[in-house]
């Protein structure tokens, strides 16, 4: 049986945030206040990879 080596089911690998540097990047939020703060959390994670933000 044949394994992948790159990540597990439809997690994405290690590298995954490199994978994101300088990708546009739209972000639709649902929920409640909790849901907003992760959000922001998102945000802050992806700035540092240098993503820009898009609005639909």
């Amino acid at each position: 049986m044949a394994t992948s080596q790159s990540g597990s089911g439809n997690f994405p690998p290690q590298n995954g945030l490199a994978d994101l540097t300088g990708k546009w990047v739209f972000i639709e939020m649902y929920g409640c206040r909790y849901n907003f703060g992760d959000t922001a959390k998102l945000k802050e994670i992806l700035k540092h990879q240098r993503c820009t933000f898009v609005h639909s």
